[in-house]
């Protein structure tokens, strides 16, 4: 199984590298120097035909940019302000991207992967759902700061600095028991219940008097504040849910497909993506193939960089890497 991601070589200059992994055994088997199909193609293939015809699954992220024209520089699409005062998925400012292509590593699969099929991660799908949600939660603080109405205004203010506890999962945000003076604190508690963890009893197993999480008081405030964020705060849950919950892959489908319809017309630009990439997304609740493997090599790659104070020359980074996973750690240090 293949996972395809990309990280950036040099920070704040644009310049990525694609990432190559074997999922199932967690290694880094490959960087590509640049995003380009061809050259990824041509790691690839050094491969051998036997190797690729092998490839039964590949996993990737979604990704969308400007297909380069000769001497052109990549212009990745940029939120702007629509007609509405939502924000839009809008072509870059200074570029010309009539035709901006969506996945574009999906084709190179194809091509020369004919036994694999592609499933897109469906964390990278729930990241472009929190985008959308939170481009929402600011349109919805600017206009409300554009009000005069004193009132309004400050409940309006709960939407402000609350992005994380609006895009965290609901069920993160708990309630927990006061602690009192000279006992330690009770991890184990949620909702004032004893959770059943074998070995790991609490000092105290009952909580009278609950205390609700700042977070949660901020979220509810946030959602009775804009009834528009309430509406896609609980599709934004039930779509992780979704995915959390279904064990076949037909209940799955059929819950994605309803899910769709009812968050048609709030979550307008996410819709458009799943559908497009409704099978690979689909094919996460047959496999329940994710890339949190290769999220797990990029956090090592990018330490690597730190540790290194940066690599400017990409192939000492990728000599540096490579001996990290095939080699005895102390050789790469």
């Amino acid at each position: 199984m293949l996972g395809i991601d990309e990280i950036s070589l040099v920070k704040g200059q644009g310049k990525f590298i694609v990432v190559l992994v074997d999922i199932d055994s967690g290694r880094l088997i490959g960087l590509v120097k640049e995003r380009k199909q061809m050259e990824i193609e041509n790691v690839m293939k050094k491969w051998g035909d036997s190797v690729l015809e092998r490839i039964e699954e590949v996993s990737m992220d979604l990704t969308t940019h400007c297909p380069l024209q000769n001497g052109a520089t990549l212009k990745p699409l940029v939120l702007t302000r629509g007609s509405a005062g939502y924000p839009e998925i809008g072509l870059p400012h200074s570029g010309t991207c009539k035709t901006p292509v969506t996945g574009n590593y999906k084709s190179l699969v194809d091509k020369i992967c004919p036994n694999a099929v592609v499933t897109v991660d469906r964390f990278h799908v729930t990241k472009i759902i929190h985008e959308e949600l939170n481009q929402a939660r600011i349109a919805e603080k600017k206009t409300a700061s554009e009000l005069k109405v004193e009132d309004r205004e400050k409940i309006f203010d709960s939407l402000k600095g609350n992005k994380f506890t609006i895009l965290k999962a609901e069920d993160k945000l708990t309630t927990h028991c006061p602690q009192k003076k000279g006992e330690p604190s009770n991890p184990f508690i949620y909702r004032g219940v004893v959770q059943d963890i074998p070995n790991k009893v609490p000092p105290f197993s009952t909580c009278k008097t609950p205390v609700t999480d700042k977070q949660k008081i901020k979220l509810d405030a946030s959602l009775i504040a804009s009834p528009l964020i309430a509406i896609m705060h609980s599709l934004k849950e039930e779509f992780r849910d979704l995915f959390d919950t279904n064990e076949d892959s037909g209940t799955g489908i059929l819950g994605l497909l309803d899910w769709l319809e009812k968050a048609e017309p709030y979550y307008q630009k996410s819709g458009k993506t799943i559908k497009r990439w409704f099978g690979e997304i689909a094919g996460y609740f047959e496999r329940k193939t994710t890339n949190g493997v290769v999220e797990g090599i990029n956090n090592k790659l990018k330490l690597i960089k730190r540790n290194g104070f940066g690599f400017r020359n990409f192939r000492n980074f990728e000599i540096r890497a490579l001996l990290s996973w095939h080699y005895d750690i102390n050789l790469a240090r």
